[in-house]
C-alpha cells in the first residue's frame, strides 16, 4: 500500500524526513487528490491546502477518493476542515482541531489560517494561526498566569484581526494592554515559553496515523455512497484528463508494451469489456471523465478492457487496452493507446476487427461489449468527423463477422440514447444474451465506470452483473437530480419470443385498421413516448390499444405479447414518477405520420426481427399509412445493403 500526505506550512519538516510508503507533497490544491488517486494511492493524509491565490481542494475530490475505497484522513488545517464536513462519508479526522470543528466549538475557517512564506524557504511562518493563539491563551490560564476572563477578552480582540495581522508579537501587546504594566512583562516572556503549535502536533498524529494504517491498523468504515458527477466536476476530471502513454512518467515505461497488435493471448481474467467509443462529437469531454472514472477503479487488474477510441483530441484516437505496466514493477495499470489518425466510427470495419482482436487477445469466462456514443433507435457511434453513423444492419454484421467461432458474447451495454427497442434486441439473439440500453435519453455522464468495474469483478454471472449495472447507472443519475432517466435489462432469446406475440397483435390491428385508425392513433398518442417521438413503450402501447378498440381477439393477443414481454426483461426500473421497478421499458417504433413511416420503411422492414417473428407489427403500420407491401419490397433488403435513412 502506498499513501500520499499533503503538508507544508502546518509541519514543513516533514518534507526532508524519510518516511517509508508515503509520498509527501506539497499543500493539496484543485485536482490533486484525484491526482493522487489516479497514481494508484490507496491512502491520503490531507493537512495543508491552498486556498485564495489558487482553487482549493474541492470536496467531491474526497468523495471520489472515499468511493472508490480509498480511506482519506484530515488534520490541522484544511486536512481539519474537510474531516469535520466529510466525516458522515467515511473521512477521517485526527486531532483536536479536526474535533472542534466537528463539534461546533470552532466555526470560522480563518481559525487555522496563517500568511505564510514559499515553499522554496520551507512555508516560514509569517503569521500564528488563531487555534495556535487560543492554545496559548488556555495554557496562560491554566498555568493561573492570566485570568480566564483576560483569555477570553485577548481572544476575542485577536479574532477580530485580519488573519495576516495574527502574530506572536500581537498576542504580547494585547495580553500586556489587557493585564497593565506591572504584569506586563511577565505575561510576554510566559507567553513566549508555554507558546502552543496545536496545527503541527494534530499533523504529527496524522502522520503517525498513516503508519498504523500502512502496517495494517484498521480504518474506519466507509459506507457506500454515489458521488453525483456535476458538470463542473465532470469539466475538472476532463481537464485532469487520463493520460496518454508515457505522459508525466518515465520514458522507459512508456515504451514497456509491444504494440497493440501483436499482443500474445494475455491469461484469463473474470470478464472482457470491448469498448467502442464514438466521441468525435459533442461527447469528447465525456470520454475523458468516463476513461478517468475507469482509471480510478481499484479493480482494474481483475479484468481486461480494450477497444477503440475516437475523438477530436488526437491523443484519444486509436485502438486501447488497460494493461499492467510491464517491467515497472508497479501493478497499477496504466492505459495504453496506440494513436491512429482519423478514425470514422461508423464504418463497421472498426468493429469487427475490435471484436476479433479482442476474442483473440483477452480471453475471459465472460464476455461484454460497450457501444458508447450518441445512438439514436438504430442508429449508434454518431461520427460528426465523418458524418456516418453505424446502422442496424452494419452493426449486425459486425458482430456477425466478428464474432464467428466465439459464440455469443455475454452482454451489450447501451450507453447511448433510445437503445432499448424490442426488435433491436431479437435482432441481437444471435449475438448476445443480455442487453442493457435505456429507452429514454441516458444523461451525458452515462454509465458510471469506476463502480461498473467494481461491478463485473465481483459478479458471478452475467444477470447479477447487468442487474447491478442498471441499479449503478440509476444511482448516479439520481445523484445528479437527472429524473428523467430509465433503465432496461433484457434477456435477448426471450425478446424473439416477444417480437413474435407482437407480430400476432399486427395481423389482427391490420384487419381493424380500416375502422378503427381514429382510436389506434388517439391510443398511440397517450402511450408513453420516448423524448425520440417516433419510439414508443410496448407494454403501454400495446394495453392502451386493446382498452380503445374492445376487440376480444385483440384483447387476448394483447394479454400474450404483454406476458411475453414482460418475460424477457431480467429488470427494468425508471426514477420518474419516483425510483422503481417499471412496468415494461422497451420500445417499439410506431411513427403517426405517414411521411415518416415511408422514409423508414425500407429499413424497418429489413431487420430479421421483422422479416419472420415480427413480420404482424410492419403490416399493420403498412395498413394503417396506407402502404402497400408490394410497392414497399415487404421482404426487405439483405442486411448492411439498405440506403434509406433508418428509423429511431
Amino acid at each position: 500500500m502506498t499513501a500520499v500526505l499533503f503538508v507544508g506550512p502546518s509541519f514543513p519538516r516533514l518534507h526532508a524526513l524519510p518516511l517509508p510508503g508515503i509520498r509527501v507533497r506539497p499543500p493539496a490544491a484543485q485536482g490533486d487528490v484525484l491526482r493522487a488517486l489516479a497514481e494508484g494511492a490507496r491512502l491520503i493524509g490531507l493537512v495543508d491546502g491552498v486556498f485564495g491565490h489558487e482553487p482549493a481542494v474541492w470536496h467531491k475530490e474526497i468523495l471520489a477518493a472515499l468511493e472508490a475505497g480509498v480511506g482519506v484522513l484530515g488534520a490541522a488545517s484544511m486536512g481539519a476542515l474537510r474531516a469535520a464536513e466529510l466525516h458522515p462519508f467515511g473521512m477521517e479526522g485526527v486531532g483536536s482541531i479536526f474535533r472542534a470543528y466537528r463539534d461546533g466549538i470552532l466555526l470560522a475557517d480563518d481559525e487555522v489560517t496563517l500568511l505564510h512564506g514559499p515553499a522554496e524557504l520551507g512555508w516560514p511562518a509569517l503569521s500564528e494561526p488563531m487555534v495556535n493563539l487560543r492554545a496559548t491563551l488556555a495554557r496562560l490560564a491554566r498555568f493561573g498566569l492570566i485570568g480566564p476572563d483576560e483569555a477570553a477578552r485577548a481572544a476575542r480582540a485577536l479574532a477580530a484581526r485580519f488573519y495576516p495581522e495574527r502574530t506572536r508579537p500581537a498576542l504580547e501587546a494585547v495580553l500586556a494592554e489587557i493585564v497593565g504594566p506591572r504584569r506586563a512583562e511577565a505575561v510576554r516572556r510566559w507567553a513566549r515559553r508555554l507558546a502552543v503549535d496545536v496545527k503541527r502536533a494534530d499533523a504529527a498524529r496524522l502522520l503517525r496515523r498513516l503508519r498504523a494504517r500502512l502496517a495494517g491498523a484498521p480504518g474506519n468504515p466507509i459506507p457506500r455512497f454515489v458521488t453525483s458527477r456535476s458538470q463542473p466536476f465532470r469539466r475538472l476530471l476532463a481537464e485532469l484528463g487520463p493520460r496518454p502513454p508515457g505522459a508525466g512518467r518515465e520514458p522507459a515505461e512508456a515504451s514497456a508494451h509491444p504494440p497493440l497488435g501483436t499482443l500474445p493471448p494475455q491469461p484469463a481474467r473474470r470478464w472482457t469489456v470491448a469498448t467502442f467509443a464514438a466521441a468525435d462529437n459533442d461527447l469528447a469531454t465525456e470520454l475523458r471523465t468516463d476513461l478517468e472514472e475507469l482509471l480510478a477503479a481499484p479493480e482494474l487488474t481483475e479484468l481486461w478492457v480494450a477497444g477503440e477510441l475516437d475523438s477530436p483530441d488526437p491523443a484519444l484516437r486509436g485502438r486501447f487496452a488497460v494493461l499492467s505496466a510491464a517491467g515497472t514493477g508497479r501493478a497499477r495499470p496504466q492505459l495504453v493507446i496506440e494513436p491512429a489518425g482519423p478514425r470514422n466510427t461508423g464504418d463497421p470495419t472498426l468493429l469487427r476487427e475490435l471484436l476479433r482482436w479482442a476474442s483473440a487477445t483477452f480471453p475471459a469466462r465472460f464476455r461484454a461489449l460497450v457501444l458508447w456514443g450518441h445512438g439514436a433507435g438504430t442508429r449508434i457511434a454518431i461520427d460528426d468527423g465523418s458524418s456516418d453513423a453505424l446502422t442496424i444492419g452494419e452493426l449486425l454484421g459486425a458482430l456477425e463477422d466478428g464474432l464467428a467461432g466465439t459464440g455469443p458474447l455475454d452482454l451489450v451495454v447501451f450507453d447511448a440514447c433510445s437503445m432499448a427497442k424490442l426488435e433491436l434486441l431479437a435482432d441481437l439473439a444471435p449475438f448476445a444474451r443480455i442487453v442493457l440500453a435505456s429507452g429514454e435519453v441516458v444523461p451525458a455522464s452515462g454509465l458510471p465506470y469506476h463502480r461498473a468495474v467494481a461491478i463485473l469483478a465481483r459478479a458471478g454471472d452475467p444477470e447479477a452483473a447487468a442487474g447491478a449495472l442498471l441499479g449503478a447507472f440509476l444511482d448516479d443519475a439520481a445523484a445528479r437530480r437527472q429524473s428523467h432517466a430509465r433503465q432496461v435489462a433484457a434477456w435477448t432469446d426471450r425478446a424473439v419470443d416477444a417480437m413474435a406475440a407482437v407480430g400476432r397483435v399486427g395481423d389482427r390491428l391490420a384487419e381493424l385498421a380500416a375502422e378503427a385508425r381514429g382510436p389506434i392513433l388517439a391510443a398511440r398518442l397517450l402511450a408513453r413516448t420516448a423524448r425520440q417521438g417516433e419510439l414508443v413503450d410496448a407494454v403501454d402501447l400495446l394495453e392502451r390499444l386493446a382498452r380503445a378498440l374492445g376487440d376480444r381477439g385483440l384483447e387476448g393477443s394483447v394479454g400474450a405479447a404483454v406476458e411475453a414481454i414482460e418475460a424477457c426483461i431480467l429488470r427494468s426500473e425508471a426514477l420518474w414518477p419516483r425510483r422503481g421497478p417499471m412496468r415494461g421499458g422497451l420500445n417499439l417504433w410506431f411513427p403517426t405520420q405517414p411521411t415518416l413511416f415511408r422514409t423508414g420503411r425500407a429499413a424497418y422492414a429489413a431487420r430479421p426481427a421483422l422479416r419472420a417473428p415480427g413480420a404482424g407489427w410492419l403490416r399493420f403500420l403498412d395498413r394503417l399509412h396506407g402502404s402497400s407491401a408490394r410497392d414497399q419490397g415487404h421482404s426487405g433488403e439483405p442486411r448492411g445493403k439498405v440506403d434509406t435513412p433508418s428509423p429511431p
